[in-house]
């Protein structure tokens, strides 16, 4: 959450008016597990983070997002298990994981002046039976 705080506080004098910040966060930010409360909390503070400077920065037309992606076929699951890969794969509703893509596309859509309306979003992948309400 520092990095991240620290990184928009220097880079805000940078940007142009009607700009855009998009930030990455995790599932991990809505949905607890044992042994992840500091990573899980840190996540779930940028949700907060997203709405509140949204709401600071909206004077200068600066739009801010999450994006929040779940089990992303990555370098971090290349040695992973089948039985591993199906169950993380199982509650999307596809059926497979997440391609690094797939999220770099959703970054650039939320990047671009075609998400104009599209403002302090959190923009995630839910597991069956977990609230969509923010």
């Amino acid at each position: 959450m520092r990095g991240t705080l620290f990184t928009v506080q220097k880079s805000l004098p940078l940007f142009n008016d009607d700009g855009s910040i998009v930030m990455t966060g995790s599932i991990a930010g809505v949905k607890g597990r044992a042994g992840r409360s500091v990573y899980g909390a840190s996540k779930a503070a940028l949700g907060s983070f997203t709405r509140t400077c949204a709401s600071d920065l909206k004077d200068r037309g600066i739009r801010v997002n999450l994006i929040s992606p779940g089990p992303t076929e990555t370098a971090a699951l290349a040695n992973a298990s089948e039985i591993t890969r199906d169950r993380l794969a199982a509650p999307i509703l596809r059926g497979s994981l997440g391609q690094p893509d797939e999220i770099a596309s959703a970054v650039v859509f939320l990047a671009s002046s075609d998400s104009a309306f599209v403002n302090a979003t959190r923009g995630r992948w839910l597991r069956p039976g977990v609230s969509a309400k923010p």
